[in-house]
């Protein structure tokens, strides 16, 4: 799930899902999100079937696109890979935020968006961005079912308790307290 700039990190571990789906014919669906080039997408899997879902035009603000997946995903898992870089380190963790508040486990790379918040193994697992452990990790999530509702259930409640506006309001209230009340020189 990403928009049109996540196909590099996509492609980048398309060979461990490409050898899950073909070790796993019939029985393993993957399912891409929101990267539009359909074309690109097709060049990274070849031959290898995937799905691709297109959010309607309609979809496409924040709060219409999480009505949109809330009604349209049946994911068992989520990734998010995402190459290391300046520009990736500058990014926020919204990925791991989607997929917990909607109780879909996830997949992240070891990156600072994700490694600073996702606890490896408690609320997500953190994958090194090479193809053996996105392999590896991949197929613990297909093949550990008590895993993945662990890791959904965890980061579900980690986020409902500890990031949403109602748990953190107050934090910008203080802030704005605080700045009111220093003075200015």
């Amino acid at each position: 799930m990403g928009t049109f700039t996540h196909l590099e990190d996509l492609a980048y571990i398309a060979n461990p899902i490409k050898s899950l789906l073909y070790e796993m014919r019939g029985s393993l669906e993957f399912e891409i999100v929101g990267i539009g080039d359909t074309r690109a997408i097709q060049n990274v899997f070849k031959n290898t079937p995937v799905s691709i879902k297109y959010v309607p035009t309609n979809c496409v603000e924040y709060t219409q696109f999480c009505s949109w997946m809330q009604r349209n995903l049946d994911w068992h898992f989520g990734i998010a890979p995402l190459l290391k870089s300046e520009f990736s380190d500058s990014k926020s963790d919204i990925k791991y935020l989607d997929y917990s508040i909607l109780g879909i486990p996830g997949i992240y790379s070891d990156v600072p968006a994700y490694s600073s918040t996702v606890e490896h193994e408690r609320t997500g697992l953190l994958s090194a961005n090479d193809n053996d452990s996105w392999k590896l990790n991949l197929k613990r999530m297909i093949e550990q079912p008590e895993l993945r509702m662990a890791l959904a259930k965890q980061a579900e409640e980690e986020i409902r308790s500890k990031r949403t506006l109602a748990t953190q309001a107050h934090r910008f209230l203080d802030a704005v307290v605080s700045i009111r009340s220093q003075s200015i020189v």
